[in-house]
């Protein structure tokens, strides 16, 4: 077949509308050599290098870095970063070749501190968007990564081993003296608490401008690193989401007992969202007796937050936090607590500010219903004005 009659302007949005289909962009390919440059655009769009097995193929397939189709993959999903980097070093900068990539994940399973991410440096000089996973801390290695990339909007850190030593001794290479805008979201989950991240990002040099915010509060001290990055990115932020999540210490066999120490710890800490004026979505998802501090955020709300349309308190079942079976083992200042935001909750419905919304998450559908009328036992106000609904995860 001969694609001689065909203006490339058609060719490239016959192509274009078949994005989607990976086999018959593969079938374009064969069609005319002049069809495989702009359907190599959307078949190398995302590229997963999941093991050392797939890298292999890959340079077998494409042995000169130069001239493969790594320079039209936009989104790069790096598992097994170990392979790559030790491939980069050995061939001189292979990984350069994906210089425009705009969306990068690296999920990374090493655990002593072997990995060096120096190669990954600056890479794509356009990536926006930086998601890291790894069961390391989130060492100056790391913020170097980070701080290499000048256009970066979006950043996710997620350290998944809360025993790994936060002040792990790795290299650091040299990078920009400036930090990249940060005009995008921040989602920050390190299961040894905020602390580390926390304090490298809070003293970039260009300051901190995210739209939306998504933290996990892993120790009291993480409700004071919020605040902290509430004041910095008080004039921009729109969106905040955050999540308590147990840790090992959850799995003690007393429950109350846990309960009651947690309620201390959290107890007088809180964060201030006067000054967010350009919040239009909070977001708390309860994972035990953090009630406390999500009330007084909650009463830091002014009239002046004139584009705030949600405020959503998610209880799900899998942190373990309701139960019927163990209602009446809750100590009695859990009740009080949850009282508090009964009655702000139906003020803010009644005053028209906020839509407030108590949401209950559940995978097992026949929990729902007793999770529904468990929750409403706390907050009988705000179920009588049919502020809670239910929704499967």
């Amino acid at each position: 077949m001969s694609n001689q009659h065909l203006p490339p302007e058609i060719v490239d949005h016959i192509v274009d509308d078949l994005h989607e289909e990976t086999q018959t962009l593969r079938d374009c390919c064969l069609v005319a050599k002049s069809w495989v440059s702009r359907t190599r655009k959307h078949l190398f769009g995302d590229i997963k290098l999941t093991s050392s097995k797939v890298l292999e193929s890959w340079k077998n397939t494409f042995p000169d870095p130069s001239n493969s189709p790594a320079r039209h993959t936009l989104a790069l999903i790096i598992d097994c970063p170990e392979v790559i980097t030790a491939a980069d070093a050995e061939e001189g900068g292979w990984i350069q070749a994906f210089s425009r990539v705009v969306h990068l994940v690296v999920r990374s399973c090493v655990k002593d501190g072997t990995i060096s991410f120096a190669p990954l440096y600056g890479f794509s000089p356009i990536l926006k968007s930086l998601h890291v996973s790894s069961p390391m801390p989130q060492g100056p290695q790391l913020s170097g990564l980070v701080l290499s990339f000048p256009l970066l909007e979006d950043l996710t850190l997620i350290c998944r081993d809360q025993f790994l030593n936060e002040g792990l001794n790795v290299t650091q290479a040299d990078v920009p003296e400036t930090s990249p805008p940060f005009t995008g979201s921040l989602e920050i989950q390190p299961f040894g608490g905020l602390g580390i991240t926390a304090r490298r990002l809070l003293d970039l040099p260009n300051g901190l401008h995210f739209r939306i915010f998504g933290f996990a509060w892993i120790k009291a001290e993480d409700i004071r690193w919020t605040a902290d990055f509430l004041t910095r990115c008080s004039h921009t932020l729109e969106r905040l989401y955050i999540v308590h999540q147990f840790c090992a210490s959850a799995l003690v066999p007393s429950w109350t007992f846990y309960s009651s120490s947690i309620a201390g710890d959290f107890g007088s800490a809180s964060v201030d969202l006067s000054k967010a004026i350009k919040l239009k979505a909070i977001v708390f998802r309860v994972g035990s007796l953090t009630v406390g501090s999500i009330t007084m955020a909650l009463r830091t709300i002014t009239p002046e937050h004139r584009d705030l349309r949600l405020v959503s308190i998610s209880v799900d079942t899998a942190l373990g936090f309701i139960s019927p079976n163990i209602e009446h083992g809750i100590p009695v200042r859990l009740h009080e607590q949850w009282s508090d935001l009964d009655r702000l909750l139906v003020q803010f419905l009644e005053s028209g500010l906020v839509c407030p919304k108590v949401i209950v998450c559940s995978a097992l559908k026949e929990e729902m219903r007793e999770m529904r009328d468990s929750l409403g036992w706390f907050l009988p106000r705000a179920a009588e004005r049919g502020l809670i609904e239910l929704s499967p995860t």
